[in-house]
């Protein structure tokens, strides 16, 4: 948990305790496991467990499209650098108050757009502002819940930041500004528009769907 600077709380997504997916030759596909023990379908016997147990994960090689410049890691740190700056307030006129679940990704801005005019929880004047920004091809999303909405598959709002681009929050040189580029949070709806934020007020507050369609359902 990452307490900010105005007293809101960021419970990071990727921190949460669960089983992923491994594909390990040695069993059928899409095992689940935690992270923490990986090996832990190697635990047939006390002497397997003793040889296993200490086994962890060092790197995973993830590939991403070649136009693709800001990496996983960098995304994150400037997400949550911006959530713990005056500058949220003082640029975009938004506070995160109280406690958050954070959950950023990568997506396609075609999906992402997609999955916004679908979405039957969202007015369409609020539709409107959103999909009229020009978006780069892949842009990493930082969604924030409140743990109830989290819990239903929801969001309060979401930022935006372009994934083609390599660049990195500054308090100093305010370079978030080249990476944000769209949001919708405590009823603000924000796009950048060559360096200078325009920022409008709406009346629209409600939890609204999760974006889940860079998943697909495995049967």
């Amino acid at each position: 948990m990452k307490i900010l600077n105005r007293g809101g709380e960021l419970i990071d997504f990727s921190q949460i305790d669960r089983n992923y997916v491994f594909m390990d030759d040695n069993f059928p596909p899409f095992q689940l496991g935690p992270l923490d023990y990986p090996c832990q379908k190697y635990f047939t016997d006390e002497q397997q467990l003793e040889k296993w147990k200490d086994v962890n994960l060092t790197h995973i090689i993830v590939p991403l499209y070649s136009k693709i410049y800001l990496d996983a890691a960098r995304a994150r740190k400037n997400f949550l650098q911006i959530f713990n700056s005056p500058a949220l307030k003082q640029e975009l006129g938004i506070s995160v108050i109280g406690k958050h679940v954070i959950r950023i990704f990568l997506a396609s801005s075609r999906s992402f757009k997609q999955h916004i005019s679908l979405r039957t929880d969202l007015p369409d004047k609020e539709k409107v502002l959103l999909l009229g920004v020009p978006l780069p091809k892949f842009i990493w999303v930082a969604e924030l819940s409140s743990p109830d909405a989290f819990a239903e598959g929801k969001c309060d709002g979401f930022f935006v930041q372009d994934a083609t681009e390599p660049g990195e929050f500054s308090v100093k040189s305010q370079t978030f500004m080249h990476s944000l580029i769209l949001g919708i949070f405590n009823k603000v709806i924000f796009r950048q528009d060559f360096g200078k934020f325009i920022n409008i007020k709406v009346n629209f507050a409600d939890p609204f769907n999760q974006y889940v369609d860079n998943l697909s359902d495995y049967q």
